[in-house]
């Protein structure tokens, strides 16, 4: 499954962590362990942060994912589960196959399962709401 792997780094933590060389150090057995498919670092709310999305194939990898960070660099984590936009395509066309069976739980077949799905969009150029098709 993909997820999303946020790690925040306190800032004293941090400094401490760079000044030994350590956190060059966790964050490279990482992304070793982790072998992600896109990885961006930034700074949120005035700390440290890693955002990495990876392919997690069990769920008791979960330990030997977060320990080293927790450990070595006191960071906070948050761990969820993403999608891209082919995941979500797939889940919507699923949806609209259990209505075709006949499976209507609380209403959820209203919409005709053959007319293109609507999604709100930010036209940035004049600041107004447009419809997009997502089939």
């Amino acid at each position: 499954m993909r997820m999303m792997l946020k790690i925040m780094i306190p800032t004293d933590a941090g400094n401490r962590a760079i000044k030994d060389g350590s956190l060059s150090e966790i964050l490279e057995a990482a992304m070793s362990t982790l072998k992600p498919e896109a990885s961006y670092f930034l700074a949120e709310g005035g700390l440290r942060t890693a955002i990495i999305f990876f392919d997690m194939t069990d769920s008791a990898d979960i330990p030997s994912i977060v320990e080293p960070l927790f450990m070595g660099i006191d960071a906070e984590i948050e761990l969820l589960p993403v999608m891209n936009a082919d995941d979500m395509r797939k889940g919507l066309k699923a949806r609209w196959r259990l209505c075709e069976v006949g499976l209507n739980r609380a209403g959820v077949c209203k919409r005709d399962p053959n007319e293109p799905l609507l999604l709100p969009r930010r036209n940035l150029a004049d600041s107004r709401m447009s419809n997009v098709n997502v089939r």
